[in-house]
């Protein structure tokens, strides 16, 4: 299991690598509340994340949620293939889907 990683590579902008599933996902839905609440719109690369499962996806959900109340913007990038087929299956590309760039 790869370790998962949130690196801010810029001013609101984030990679997120390794697996991001339901056992990993409670260490990083807290790691950029800061941001959004003070700064500016939110970017998400996804293009390392070598394991994806629907904790990834209540993750972003959760991410997205808390960019919205802030008023902020909010893009995911280069979101997993097997994430995209599971975002349709559960119905979340009302959600999300006007989040990926």
């Amino acid at each position: 299991m790869a370790v998962p990683t949130l690196t801010p590579v810029g001013d609101g902008q984030y990679r997120l690598t390794g697996d991001i599933t339901l056992y990993t996902v409670g260490e990083l839905a807290e790691r950029i509340v800061g941001d959004i609440d003070n700064g500016p719109d939110l970017s998400i690369d996804m293009s390392g994340v070598e394991r994806a499962d629907s904790g990834a996806l209540a993750l972003l959900i959760h991410w997205y949620r808390k960019a919205q109340s802030a008023g902020i913007g909010f893009r995911v990038r280069s979101m997993p293939e097997d994430l995209n087929g599971l975002m349709k299956l559960y119905d979340l590309d009302e959600v999300l889907g006007e989040v990926l760039a």
